[in-house]
């Protein structure tokens, strides 16, 4: 498992100045509303799946984001236009997601990007990891898949698993066990076939450190943050472009 030391994280954060954001807008796909930034001629393209707290600012702004990057991005709502800025509401939401479910509205927005054959990865972020990797086993033009401190990542069947085409990043901090679980879990399962998932692990960082929403923000880290999508960033133009 790959590890950056304190020194090299902040040199890496020294590069990732500000990035600037393009214009965003609310659309319907199958059904559902998407969230999507980012030119419609793109050559790839991203899909966001959204944590527990469903579509928030956070999830805007992770769309406004890549977009700016180049690609068509699409932030898929699994919670049927619901969101939730409490750990309650957003504990109840995700109680009654139906992950057969959640998988159709994926699919949808793979359908709605992937034209021409342009290649697509797929980046969930907390909760959105389990349905982002069950996404990338399922749906073979699916080429790269980001999970960022994912947890219950075990639960994506391991022959599929084993047989995606799709190269994997998994971001975690250290003290963040439900995710640190997960990622060993799913490493385990590739090195059965001689793949490898990608594994950053930053020190001390808890669980949601990029959601201002998660315990009230107690965990938010900046700089784990603008490290974390500089290897988002790295991982997508090696893996898309």
């Amino acid at each position: 498992m790959k590890k950056f030391s304190l020194s090299v994280l902040f040199s890496l954060v020294v590069l990732g100045l500000a990035v600037p954001v393009s214009a965003q807008q609310l659309t319907s796909i199958g059904g559902s509303r998407a969230f999507v930034a980012g030119p419609e001629n793109a050559a790839a393209s991203v899909i966001v799946v959204h944590d527990w707290f469903g579509i928030s600012d956070m999830t805007k702004a992770t769309v406004r984001r890549l977009g700016s990057m180049g690609y068509r991005t699409v932030a898929v709502d699994l919670y049927g236009g619901e969101s939730a800025t409490d750990h309650q509401t957003a504990g109840q939401l995700l109680g009654g997601l139906d992950q057969d479910a959640a998988q159709q509205v994926i699919a949808a927005a793979l359908a709605y990007v992937s034209s021409d054959d342009r290649p697509v990865a797929v980046v969930g972020f907390s909760a959105g990891a389990l349905p982002a990797l069950r996404a990338a086993a399922l749906n073979h033009e699916v080429r790269a898949m980001v999970g960022v401190y994912g947890g219950n990542l075990e639960q994506v069947d391991p022959t599929r698993l084993t047989q995606m085409p799709a190269n994997v990043l998994l971001i975690s901090g250290s003290v963040d066990g439900w995710a640190m679980g997960s990622v060993e879990s799913v490493q385990q399962t590739l090195v059965t076939v001689e793949k490898a998932a990608e594994v950053y692990v930053y020190p001390n960082g808890g669980h949601g450190f990029a959601q201002p929403l998660w315990n009230g923000g107690s965990n938010l880290d900046p700089v784990a943050t603008r490290v974390s999508w500089m290897l988002i960033d790295d991982f997508l133009e090696r893996n898309l472009i």
